[in-house]
């Protein structure tokens, strides 16, 4: 039975929103570490949803079927049509380029990212703010993997972020499996992946 008591938005929102407030904007920069954290973010939510099993050594979809949120819904369906057994690494990078638009997209859509190409002298791409500051969420354990997730893409993202009050004894994501040790297997792969891309392109010049 699919859990009910979930944090209101997804967990790559959150994190997306927390990255544009610390990079005043300017996500397009940081493409390679906000693509992976969110994907990262999509992988939580699924494997805390029940709908795959991650392990250190691979992803498997366990439960298919609509989850009610489009970036998740394509996440699973490359998943389930993946040809080799991958690990949450190899995953996070595959992922990565399709949940940063749709996340994007998605809060923009919503009135919740704000383009500002007025700002964006320097860069071609608009700068996406976000509407107001955002907040820790009030569920203890979003706000510990919002952290955590941005602490893993870019260290100094989570300055300013306040720090948890501890680990949550009573989580809000009901799972067969321990939500910090899904969270800290996903940040763990969300680091790897930041490391592989930077190594890729550092190697291309």
């Amino acid at each position: 039975m699919p859990p009910t008591n979930r944090p209101a938005r997804p967990l790559a929102d959150e994190v997306m929103l927390h990255a544009a407030a610390a990079t005043g904007g300017r996500t397009a920069v940081w493409r390679i570490e906000l693509s992976r954290a969110l994907a990262g973010a999509v992988l939580i939510d699924l494997s805390l949803a029940g709908r795959i099993a991650m392990r250190p050594d691979r992803v498997t979809v366990v439960r298919p079927g609509p989850t009610g949120d489009p970036v998740q819904d394509e996440a699973q369906r490359r998943l389930a049509h993946g040809r080799r057994t991958a690990s949450p690494e190899t995953w996070v990078g595959r992922l990565a380029p399709p949940v940063l638009v749709g996340v994007q997209e998605r809060l923009v859509d919503r009135g919740l990212l704000v383009p500002d190409s007025g700002r964006g002298v320097l860069s071609r791409s608009p700068l996406l703010l976000p509407k107001g500051t955002p907040r820790p969420s009030p569920h203890t354990s979003t706000a510990t993997a919002v952290r955590s997730l941005l602490r893993a893409a870019l260290p100094r993202w989570i300055s300013g972020f306040p720090q948890s009050p501890g680990p949550a004894q009573n989580h809000t994501f009901p799972s067969p499996d321990s939500p910090q040790d899904t969270v800290a297997l996903a940040c763990s792969a969300v680091s790897a992946s930041v490391r592989a891309a930077a190594h890729a392109l550092m190697c291309g010049y």
